[in-house]
């Protein structure tokens, strides 16, 4: 076997072993390809084991969480920052203008505040920036996310679309819709939304890309008699907000 050979041998064998380490660390370090699947299965057992599916509903999903995540441990409900209490002073003290905010008019009448939310949302091990602005007879939600940068400067993105419940991206306790931010893994971090306004309650699920963008993954249906199945059925997006980016 002449020395050509052996070279290239040796180096499709150095290639091998370097392919199979940067598997491995692919695979440390990126979101697993089931854990959707494991976030939409364990949600569902875990409520049904607690009992919670009767007992849920918009007003009192966070404390539901809360219940899962002191009994599994694998679920926890990431609550809003309380450092700052108004708009401008978070948006001043992130170097942020009013133009970058999304959000000015009001939700069903007068706004009653926001919450702030700082977590790590993409795994870098940066906090970024949630603002939840509330507000409204129905106590109607809005969310926006920022990503922080390496720089510390925040860029906004769009977050979940929630079209299909009141109007984009906003939220209604009073119409029965509720949605928490909840983390699943050290760099899984989900939005849960709880419908229980139509005829079968239901918790549609929204994963956080690395990006900061957010795909519908999955929805938990209960059917009210103490069952629940797991589908790709998404939220109905109104007619007049289909065409809409």
């Amino acid at each position: 076997m002449g020395s050509s050979q052996l070279g290239v041998e040796d180096m499709f064998k150095r290639c091998g072993a370097g392919l199979a380490a940067l598997s491995l660390v692919t695979l440390l370090t990126s979101p697993s390809a089931h854990a959707v699947p494991m976030v939409c299965d364990s949600l569902r057992e875990e409520m049904l084991s607690e009992g919670l599916v009767t007992r849920t509903n918009a007003a009192t999903f966070a404390e539901t969480m809360r219940s899962i995540g002191a009994k599994f441990g694998k679920f926890s409900l990431i609550s809003p920052s309380h450092d700052q209490h108004t708009i401008s002073e978070v948006l001043a003290a992130e170097h942020l203008e009013d133009r970058d905010f999304r959000f000015h008019e009001p939700i069903s009448g007068a706004v009653n505040g926001y919450d702030f939310y700082r977590v790590d949302l993409n795994g870098d091990s940066a906090e970024d920036l949630v603002i939840d602005r509330k507000g409204g007879k129905l106590n109607c939600h809005q969310y926006q996310v920022f990503l922080r940068g390496k720089e510390g400067n925040l860029t906004s993105v769009r977050g979940p679309d929630f079209r299909g419940f009141e109007d984009e991206a906003s939220v209604c306790i009073g119409s029965g819709v509720k949605v928490e931010l909840v983390r699943f893994s050290e760099r899984q971090v989900f939005f849960l939304l709880l419908n229980d306004n139509d005829d079968a309650q239901a918790v549609f699920i929204y994963a956080l890309n690395p990006d900061g963008t957010s795909d519908f993954q999955c929805r938990v249906k209960f059917d009210g008699h103490g069952g629940a199945v797991v589908d790709k059925q998404g939220p109905k997006v109104p007619k007049a907000l289909r065409k809409l980016p």
